[in-house]
């Protein structure tokens, strides 16, 4: 008897699904009528919208950064008073110049001589106005240089929009 009830009840939930009678009782809300739920219209944003009309004619949007050593010559490691004095010298630099900078600390790598040499290096990023960056680039470029010289480096890294230069 239960296998023959339950496959009745099996079948009468085959024929339940087949009508289109059957209306879902999630839709009518008790009244017999399936409701229709109206569609939000919503605004699609395109473009980042926090500063105001007259904060965006003030956007940085011209990004550098320039990559502190803390050795001298090939590999040799300078003291940690000499490469704060480093870090400090070009911070004031570059406040004269763009009026700001962010300071991180990290350590760089580079192979010299079949030898992988680990160093301490401080990367200062800057934030400008393009009418700015052009109007000091070729201080900012012979400052490089000359730190370059005065530090005994093959090599400086600079970089300028996400990309690195080694002057």
């Amino acid at each position: 008897m239960t296998s023959k009830t339950s496959y009745n009840f099996i079948s009468a939930l085959k024929d339940i699904n087949k009508t289109k009678d059957i209306k879902d009782i999630n839709k009518t809300r008790g009244r017999g009528k399936t409701k229709r739920r109206k569609k939000k219209k919503t605004k699609k944003r395109t473009a980042f919208r926090f500063p105001n009309k007259k904060q965006a004619g003030k956007r940085l949007n011209v990004n550098f950064k320039f990559i502190i050593p803390s050795t001298k010559g090939e590999s040799h490691g300078i003291s940690k008073k000499s490469f704060q004095k480093r870090i400090n010298h070009v911070l004031r630099f570059i406040a004269k110049l763009f009026q700001g900078s962010t300071l991180e600390k990290g350590t760089g790598t580079y192979q010299y001589k079949d030898q992988l040499i680990q160093e301490n290096v401080a990367i200062i990023s800057v934030f400008t106005t393009q009418d700015m960056y052009y109007k000091q680039m070729k201080q900012l470029y012979k400052f490089i240089i000359d730190k370059k010289e005065r530090w005994g480096q093959d090599a400086m890294g600079f970089e300028y929009q996400g990309s690195l230069y080694l002057l």
